[in-house]
């Protein structure tokens, strides 16, 4: 673009100073330089040594990965936006790119706190290998103030600013699409977490957003005893509460665990994917019109490199397995509450969702090195139950996706059909978004992959 006349040159630190105002529009933090500074007072902070016995921290969450029949991670998972998820929930972009191919979803991790007084706490949540798209409450990730430090002080993006000077607005739209940061791979909150019987819970309590969805998992989540975490900002309006951190997202992580099939799938074994791995499994589920079964690995005493055969294994029904859940995360060291609202959102997805599937324990060594999370004052225990859910597509699903997919280049009424398949498909359609040069053909597999559903 060539500037019109220096007439209608917009100064550089206008430019700078409007790109900031947009910035901060679109990310909803209030005042950039404001949330900078509050982070440096939070990070060099004092925080009270004696608060650390008082502070008790669980976590609960899953990551998705699919695997086919010979053992390959199929790559191309697309995060989508979850019509259960409320619309107050922040978002780093309405619609993730789809450049990224990732291997991994890292699905709805939840942190709870709790303490016998107020605590100020400082939170950092890092997305190793990916980043976080979702979260609440309010959260300042560490890759703005980064990208807003770079503008400000790389003469060479000032230069190209110069250049596409011919108004301030489109210097500063350009400038957000070409420099904005990629990633919010770390989360930072600072905040006060007040606990039940304090006497300023139930105003607290009343703050709570009830916008949300009556019949999906956020009310459910809601259903402990933790303490309220209020986010520390400068303006009153900013400052909002919730009983727990939420944050999701997507990562190129593969899985913890592999499954070997034999006999023509009637039998299998799973070992670790890495040396070290301290995961475990817990279930196998095979859920189609030929089998209905959930089988209980987590009691096994080997449960690697052991050839289980499915038909001689004895099944529980998914009450049976939702019950077992719940008694494995307890066992793990979360609450009732916390460990009952898991096994509540999730056991349909694992036990009863149509499929072939393992559920297992991410181990606690293998979950520091994908998810990182930091917390000050050091509580005086950390739970973090984090599960693995494999999806083992059969051969014969596969080949009815790529027909369909096949038949999608000529025919787009096949649509529904291929969303019906859910994210097993998602892999086959991204291949096609890169590899079509049908514009029209393009749009819709965008449309596809952006629009929200129900689920996962």
């Amino acid at each position: 673009m060539t500037p019109n006349t220096e007439i209608n040159r917009i100064p550089i630190s206008s430019i700078i100073m409007k790109l900031k105002s947009i910035l901060l529009t679109t990310v909803t933090l209030g005042s950039l330089l404001t949330a900078n500074a509050r982070w440096i007072e939070a990070e060099t902070r004092d925080y009270n040594p004696d608060a650390r016995e008082r502070l008790i921290a669980h976590e609960w969450g899953t990551k998705l990965n699919v695997q086919g029949s010979d053992g390959a991670v199929h790559e191309g998972l697309y995060f989508k936006k979850e019509l259960a998820v409320p619309d107050f929930v922040y978002q780093f972009s309405d619609t993730p790119p789809l450049t990224a191919r990732q291997k991994g979803i890292i699905i709805k991790p939840v942190l709870y706190f709790y303490s016998e007084e107020p605590v100020e706490v400082k939170v950092e949540a890092i997305c190793n290998n990916g980043t976080w798209l979702e979260w609440y409450p309010r959260a300042v990730y560490e890759d703005l103030l980064d990208w807003a430090e770079r503008v400000e002080k790389n003469e060479k993006i000032q230069d190209q600013l110069e250049i596409q000077a011919d108004t301030a607005q489109d210097a500063h739209l350009w400038a957000l699409n070409r420099y904005k940061p990629v990633t919010a791979r770390k989360l930072l909150w600072w905040g006060e977490l007040i606990p039940p019987g304090h006497a300023e819970y139930q105003s607290f309590f009343a703050q709570l957003d009830q916008n949300i969805p009556a019949d999906g998992w956020y009310p459910i989540t809601r259903n402990t005893d933790s303490a309220i975490f209020r986010a520390r900002f400068e303006y009153p309006w900013a400052n909002e509460v919730e009983k727990f951190l939420f944050y999701r997202g997507s990562a190129n992580t593969p899985p913890n665990i592999k499954v070997n099939f034999k006999n023509e799938a009637t039998t299998f074994s799973v070992e670790p994917t890495s040396q070290n791995s301290d995961s475990r499994p817990l279930f196998f589920i095979e859920n189609t019109p030929e089998k209905n079964m959930i089988i209980l690995l987590a009691q096994s005493d080997s449960p690697f490199n052991t050839d289980i055969h499915i038909h001689e294994e004895k099944s529980l029904n998914s009450a049976e397995a939702k019950a077992e859940l719940s008694r494995i995360g307890q066992t793990a060291g979360l609450y009732a509450k916390e460990a009952d609202g898991m096994a509540e959102i999730w056991s349909k997805d694992y036990f009863e969702r149509p499929g072939r599937r393992l559920i297992y324990q991410i181990g606690p060594t293998e979950l520091a090195n994908e998810q990182t999370l930091k917390i000050t004052p050091t509580p005086k225990e950390l739970i973090r139950f984090q599960i693995g859910w494999l999806e083992l597509p059969t051969d014969q699903s596969i080949s009815e996706i790529k027909a369909l997919v096949e038949e999608f280049q000529k025919d787009d009424s096949v649509l529904p059909a291929i969303k019906s398949q859910g994210f097993i498909a998602h892999p086959f359609m991204w291949e096609l978004y890169h590899q079509t040069e049908n514009e029209s053909l393009k749009t819709l597999i965008y449309e596809y992959f952006t629009s929200p559903e129900n689920g996962i």
